[in-house]
């Protein structure tokens, strides 16, 4: 997918955005939703990716409908959301007609995945993705979650990175508070699935 780029330490990050109605139906409305939810990848993507860059790291993000990459166009290889999310974070999916649709263990259907992708430590990503989430001018909402899992290790054991300075005592989770003026990555946590390590930065 990106040529010439080493894997050893490439991270992707899978977000699912929590969509308004079930995506795997067909209609007016559903194309809608669609549509706003790629606008929201595309606009948060597009902040995290010229942070990154502006501090001397690569990065890409992928057109969620196509699976190729926004930003190093190269060859017509076709990312997997679905297989990837089943990969790396154990989701299962349904069929609907000719296509498979990711059945997040939340929102089931109403899921709406994208991913990008960066050769930066996690813990620049991770504050860049703060930067971004504090940024107030950030035109996202509030419903996605996000996932860093390290591009070398596609394995399905996962482990959780904080994501704020906030640890909910009860469940002994990462969390940040939900807000409505958030990014997609609000509320949400960040999870890392590698082998046998746990990293919070």
């Amino acid at each position: 997918m990106f040529p010439g780029i080493q894997t050893d330490d490439l991270l992707l990050i899978p977000t699912c955005q929590n969509a308004a109605v079930d995506l795997i139906r067909l209609g007016d409305d559903v194309a809608q939703e669609k549509d706003r939810l790629l606008e929201v990848f595309v606009n948060w993507a597009k902040l995290v990716c010229d942070k990154l860059m502006a501090r001397g790291y690569w990065c890409d993000y992928l057109d969620p409908a196509a699976g190729l990459p926004m930003i190093h166009k190269g060859p017509n290889n076709p990312y997997g959301e679905v297989e990837a999310l089943g990969t790396l974070l154990g989701y299962s999916f349904a069929n609907a007609g000719c296509c498979k649709v990711i059945l997040h263990p939340k929102w089931g259907s109403s899921v709406y995945p994208a991913s990008m992708f960066a050769k930066a430590p996690l813990e620049v990503l991770l504050e860049v993705i703060r930067e971004v989430e504090a940024d107030s001018t950030s035109p996202l909402s509030s419903s996605a979650e996000p996932s860093v899992a390290n591009g070398k290790e596609l394995s399905p054991s996962k482990r959780e990175a904080k994501t704020s300075l906030e640890l909910d005592e009860e469940t002994a989770e990462p969390s940040i508070e939900n807000s409505k003026d958030a990014s997609p990555l609000a509320s949400t946590k960040v999870e890392m699935a590698t082998a046998g390590t746990t990293k919070t930065p």
